[in-house]
């Protein structure tokens, strides 16, 4: 009987000792996406080509030309992922208008308008 608890004994210590070893760190680390809100595209925003300049705040955009100051374009936007972006506006030429957009990346914003070729704007 003294031989089968000091083998339990022992179990017991090896089991208690193991449980204290860390585990070692995986070579390879696992990152997530940011989050992405509403408030993530707040602010001001150049087209990549041309002389427009968005800004976004709250709920409403507007565009204007950098050349002369003019408001080019008015309107609002609806968040609904960083996969959908929906602008709607009037155009000082244009009338109205719309396009669906995503974040391509934190600063760089890619349009597809209902009419006309697509465009992207970057963070300012």
């Amino acid at each position: 009987m003294k031989k089968y608890t000091r083998s339990i004994l022992a179990l017991a210590l090896a089991v208690s000792v193991a449980g204290c070893q860390s585990r070692p760190k995986p070579r390879y680390s696992v990152t997530t996406e940011p989050t992405v809100t509403s408030e993530s595209i707040q602010g001001s925003w150049r087209a990549t080509q041309g002389p427009l300049l968005a800004t976004f705040t709250g709920s409403k955009f507007k565009s204007i030309n950098t050349d002369n100051n003019q408001v080019v374009a008015a309107g609002a936007f609806t968040y609904r992922s960083a996969q959908d972006i929906r602008l709607e506006w009037v155009g000082a030429l244009s009338g109205r208008s719309s396009a669906r957009c995503h974040l391509i990346d934190p600063d760089l914003m890619g349009c597809k308008p209902s009419n006309g070729s697509g465009f992207q704007m970057r963070r300012v």
